[in-house]
């Protein structure tokens, strides 16, 4: 109540997903745009799970949350550069892909 809605956009840095756990698959309808976060601390080396990005965001759509976007919060340097590039790759795609 105290921001109206559509004055923000929230950013979901939990790597599963964090929107999963409200009972309408959203922030109170509120926009937000999830990102990758998978290397708490800044932990470096071919880390991620892959597999998890495939299904998502497209779940956040199936499951008509009000996302609007992906992105990407690495801690530290030299990441896994194939793992971020999956991540950008699931945004134009409105359906999982197959495995």
């Amino acid at each position: 109540d105290v921001v109206p809605l559509g004055q923000w956009v929230l950013l979901d840095m939990d790597i599963n997903g964090i929107w999963k756990y409200f009972g309408n698959y959203s922030f109170f309808g509120a926009p937000f745009i999830w990102t990758t976060l998978h290397n708490m601390g800044g932990n470096d080396g071919m880390k991620g799970d892959m597999r998890l990005l495939q299904a998502l965001p497209s779940a956040a759509f199936d499951a008509g949350a009000s996302i609007i976007g992906t992105g990407a919060t690495p801690e530290g340097i030299d990441q896994n550069t194939a793992y971020y590039e999956y991540t950008f790759d699931t945004a134009w795609h409105a359906t999982a892909q197959p495995r």
